[in-house]
């Protein structure tokens, strides 16, 4: 979570801000992470904190890791292959899209992320076969525009790690970007009584706490 919000803001204190820490506190994370992976995750540079190469991997592996545990479940609840054009939000190095692309042939994938996870996200697209069907568009899903023509657009795993003002403002983006006729699919770890939701919700709190943000919701919410 700091080394994202710190890839968007370029600053150790922007990134404090988005995440409702101290600035200390986000830096701190950061040296963790790095001394857990033996890498240099975030270097300085005139104009502000820079993602090294490196740093887009680490961030890509653990988007990936949370969205290959859901892409197979997502798929068999949401025809999602039945869609021209799906345009996934978040989508790290495009686990997701790659696991829609191996079950259905119909759709262009369509990847949304930061600038420093697009290389990644296109040479595992290539690796996967995928060139000729997948686009990978960067940028801050909070604040810029978002590609425009999908018939579907996906969060997976994506606003769970928010507070509620961020969530907002990310879907007041969306509908800013989407065609009236778009759908949104949203996965994602839930609260209540229903199934396992209770179980989810009690081990993603320690998850949350730990990132001092996000929560699980419910449907209604």
């Amino acid at each position: 979570r700091s080394l994202s919000a710190v890839a968007r803001q370029g600053t150790l204190a922007g990134a404090a801000r988005t995440l409702h820490v101290s600035a200390p506190a986000v830096g701190q994370q950061l040296r963790l992470l790095e001394r857990s992976v033996g890498l240099e995750l975030v270097v300085r540079t005139p104009g502000g904190l820079q993602v090294t190469d490196a740093g887009a991997g680490v961030y890509s592996d653990l988007m990936g890791l949370s969205q290959d545990l859901v892409a197979a479940e997502v798929l068999s609840a949401y025809p999602a292959g039945r869609h021209n054009v799906v345009l996934d939000i978040g989508g790290g190095d495009g686990a997701f899209l790659r696991t829609l692309g191996a079950a259905s042939r119909k759709p262009q994938l369509w990847l949304f992320d930061l600038p420093a996870v697009a290389p990644l996200a296109e040479e595992r697209f290539a690796e996967a076969g995928l060139s000729d069907r997948a686009s990978v568009h960067s940028g801050d899903f909070f604040s810029d525009p978002l590609p425009f023509g999908a018939d579907l657009v996906t969060l997976i795993r994506i606003a769970c790690d928010h507070d509620d003002d961020a969530v907002v403002a990310l879907l007041r983006n969306l509908h800013r970007s989407m065609h009236r006729d778009a759908s949104l699919l949203i996965a994602e770890p839930m609260a209540g009584p229903e199934g396992g939701a209770g179980s989810a919700a009690a081990y993603f709190s320690f998850y949350f706490l730990a990132m001092k943000s996000g929560r699980c919701r419910s449907p209604a919410e």
